[in-house]
């Protein structure tokens, strides 16, 4: 099982992502975060193997984010 990660500002993304992963068989969602700063949080909790990463975000965006994990 493959546990996801959402990170994207914009509900409806959420939404399609969340309902995405519902319906594909070997992938688990863990947990969706509206921010990086909610990410960062999120990682320190559960372990997660793959991240639905949206690039332009308020306060951090993807790509710094990204960076930071590295």
């Amino acid at each position: 099982m493959i546990r996801c990660l959402i990170v994207d500002d914009e509900l409806i993304a959420r939404q399609i992502l969340e309902e995405y992963i519902a319906n594909t068989s070997g992938l688990m969602l863990v947990a969706t975060c509206r921010n990086a700063l909610e990410a960062f949080s999120k990682l320190e909790q559960h372990p997660i193997d793959l991240i639905f990463l949206d690039i332009e975000m308020p306060l951090v965006n993807g790509l710094t984010f990204l960076k930071a994990l590295t």
